[in-house]
């Protein structure tokens, strides 16, 4: 039997934002790990990469916004105390000094989620997904 077109609509309506949820949850993690393969930077600790965190800091029924930061390795995006890098070299080396030039990672990161579309690719497999 053929299902009713009016319920299927409203089941995916029912469904949209937990399917946005976890697209935008897909799109953090991408970004999280392309940000952590990025060669913008010379590493020498280890631990400016390591820092780098990406997730979700807002949810509501009309909004979901995440992001992406370095610099501290306990906090996560979302939670209190992510927005303050431990590692204070960790916005000097994206923004540059008055000595030393920029090496921008969590710009082009962000840049390359744009342009690889990832948000809208793991939106579209989550409505293949739906049944």
């Amino acid at each position: 039997m053929a299902r009713d077109p009016i319920q299927s609509l409203q089941s995916l309506q029912r469904q949209l934002p937990t399917m946005a949820l976890r697209a935008m949850e897909r799109t953090m993690q991408e970004a999280e790990a392309q940000g952590k393969r990025t060669t913008a930077f010379q590493n020498q600790t280890g631990r400016l990469r390591a820092s780098i965190r990406a997730g979700l800091t807002k949810h509501t029924p009309d909004r979901i916004a995440g992001a992406l930061t370095a610099g501290d390795n306990d906090a996560q995006p979302g939670r209190a105390g992510w927005e303050t890098p431990s590692y204070e070299y960790a916005p000097l080396v994206e923004l540059g000094t008055s000595r030393r030039a920029p090496h921008p990672y969590i710009f082009p990161t962000m840049l390359y989620i744009a342009a690889q579309n990832v948000l809208a690719r793991a939106l579209q497999a989550e409505l293949r997904s739906w049944s």
